[in-house]
């Protein structure tokens, strides 16, 4: 007599999906970064503290698993300089990638925190 065999399916972990785009510091504490998904243009207006010098990444990647989480206001966490960054925002949007040579003036990573909002084009 066949034992019965039983399938398991275990929870799938979402698929995140990336997209390519431009972070940049203009003013110090301001930083917007923008992504073009599908023809749509996607903004992240944010504030950062502490305050740090102005920069720009041509390399920045966003990656979401949902179109629905580019949207509202949202705060964030993360690690900016000496050469690369990485923004969390409230509801596990990343924003991360590697900062324009000569990078920033620090020796390890500055902390930030904030808040921001997403617009779209």
């Amino acid at each position: 007599m066949a034992l019965p065999t039983y399938h398991v399916e275990l929870d799938k972990a979402p698929e995140t999906t990336t997209a390519k785009g431009v972070l940049s510091c203009i003013i110090p504490g301001k930083l917007i970064a923008d992504f073009n998904i599908d023809g749509t243009h996607y903004a992240y207006n944010m504030t950062i503290s502490p305050a740090i010098r102005a920069f720009k990444s041509d390399t920045a990647k966003l990656r979401y698993e949902d179109l629905s989480q580019l949207d509202f206001n949202r705060s964030h966490d993360g690690k900016v300089g000496p050469e690369t960054y990485k923004i969390e925002l409230d509801n596990g949007v990343r924003i991360e990638g590697d900062l324009e040579f000569p990078g920033l003036d620090v020796e390890a990573p500055v902390v930030v925190e904030g808040t921001g909002s997403w617009e779209t084009k």
